[in-house]
């Protein structure tokens, strides 16, 4: 028992690790987009159109499934993200849009 309980211990410590070197190399992706204040990770909050575009380009150059959020509470679960590698764009500061 106490071996499974180890290498999941060492699994989980390389994942991390992993994942925590993804987090930078998406937060610097980002920066250049957006405020860095509109990046909690992950779940940018775009000022405008064109950095909605952008950031859609990197999510998808970084592999992540792009889940949009539009505002409302939530509660219908449509905004929260069911694997690791997703990102939540929070539109909701995007009050007017252009005409279509």
């Amino acid at each position: 028992m106490v071996v499974i309980e180890r290498a999941s211990v060492e699994k989980f410590g390389e994942w991390f690790a992993t994942y925590y070197d993804f987090r930078k190399k998406a937060r610097q992706a980002f920066k250049g987009i957006t405020r860095k204040d509109n990046i909690p990770f992950v779940v940018p909050t775009p000022d405008t159109e064109a950095e909605i575009a952008a950031l859609v380009q990197e999510c998808i150059a970084l592999g992540l499934t792009v889940i949009p959020r539009g505002g409302g509470t939530g509660y219908t679960g449509g905004a929260v993200p069911l694997d690791a590698m997703s990102v939540v764009i929070n539109t909701e500061n995007l009050e007017d849009l252009s005409e279509i």
